[in-house]
């Protein structure tokens, strides 16, 4: 009710104010409307920046020059070189290490195959029942993770057995200077271990929930896997973290630096313009980091994710991104890299090695693209 008088609004007041509060209630709504429009639309132009700049840096693609040590096909495990240019190879359900000359002419293997005595341990059992991964150490001994037999064992160059180490599952394993190794295991509760050869825990490596908060070891088995470089840093490339991450250790397990490579987590696969219905949107493959090179004299870092092939400096700065073509042009990808001061070979699942010229670096005063 309005109080009588002459202060009681007409009718035709009553319309015009109405009319005023009707316009400039869709005056604030289209303001607003074209606020909301203007956000949206900057962070889809920076969103598809930003993948325009992944994809563009993506296109530079190096092609394989042949196919090597035609001998090892599918299965492969690992391979390594020593100081004399010679390559150790485990491939397939491997009980043995095949040896290569420098020009890929097979030597022989460890352990010896027509020594009986040499290749059978004290209980008459074969020295090595299934190699999971091997790596070699400065002075050329051979150590070798042995899923099938439980223990990690070290080889002399001649194929002699040096020691054994009980370890449960091992998966993957690095030499480390004075005659130690680090070690990860499927039956773990810490990142990796670290032994001497005289069968000795020295110490253990990180607790996995000091990386992901609410991990349950015991339902993630597979924690990563260990290499290693001649100065005993260690580099761990964990495989239960939802963004593929490389974290750099010394060898008395303290942290260095760490790369997370976040353009390969799952959120970076769900970006649209459109949503739709979460029961419509398939659920995004996980993608994990297949292979990690260390040049052993500039401690350059390489990792293969997929067929992509991604290129750090020593202290995790990114130099370089490539995409990696057989011969012919297919995609390859890489399951394992070895570092050389030419070339690179890269390992794959069915195809065996290849060689790659190594990529020259870019050049600091080019333009970014």
């Amino acid at each position: 009710m309005f109080a009588s008088g002459n202060h009681c609004p007409t009718s035709v007041q009553l319309v015009k104010a109405t009319a005023r509060l009707y316009s400039g209630s869709q005056e604030m709504s289209r303001r607003t409307q074209l606020g909301v429009f203007v956000a949206v639309m900057f962070s889809l132009v920076v969103s598809l920046h930003l993948s325009l700049a992944v994809a563009q840096e993506v296109q530079t693609e190096i092609r394989a020059r042949a196919r090597v040590l035609n001998d090892i096909g599918p299965g492969l495990i690992a391979v390594k070189r020593d100081s004399s240019g010679r390559y150790f190879v485990a491939a397939s359900s491997a009980n043995s290490i095949a040896i290569f000359s420098a020009d890929s002419k097979r030597l022989g293997q460890i352990p010896p195959a027509n020594l009986q005595d040499v290749s059978k341990d004290a209980n008459n059992t074969p020295k090595i029942s299934f190699i999971a991964d091997f790596d070699l150490d400065a002075t050329g001994h051979l150590v070798v993770a042995d899923r099938g037999a439980n223990t990690v064992k070290v080889f002399d160059a001649d194929g002699s057995l040096l020691s054994t180490t009980p370890i449960p599952a091992p998966s993957s394993v690095a030499a480390l200077p004075g005659e130690e190794f680090a070690v990860t295991s499927l039956r773990y509760h810490w990142l990796m271990g670290i032994y001497a050869y005289a069968d000795r825990l020295i110490r253990a490596v990180g607790e996995p929930a000091d990386f992901a908060k609410g991990l349950d070891p015991a339902r993630t088995p597979d924690l990563g896997r260990v290499s290693s470089d001649p100065a005993g840093n260690l580099y761990f490339a964990f495989s239960f973290l939802p963004v593929p991450t490389v974290r750099r250790f010394d060898r008395f397990g303290y942290a260095g630096n760490e790369i997370a490579l976040d353009e390969f987590s799952p959120e970076q696969h769900r970006r649209e313009l459109f949503p739709v219905d979460a029961g419509d949107h398939p659920r995004p493959v996980r993608q994990q980091i297949n292979a990690l090179g260390v040049d052993p004299v500039t401690q350059e870092i390489w990792i293969a994710v997929g067929d992509e092939l991604l290129r750090f400096d020593k202290d995790g700065a990114r130099t370089g991104l490539y995409r990696t073509l057989s011969p012919a042009g297919a995609p390859l990808s890489t399951k394992l890299i070895l570092v050389e001061p030419d070339r690179l070979l890269l390992g794959t699942e069915a195809w065996g090695i290849f060689d790659f010229a190594r990529p020259a670096k870019a050049s600091a005063a080019s333009p970014s693209p």
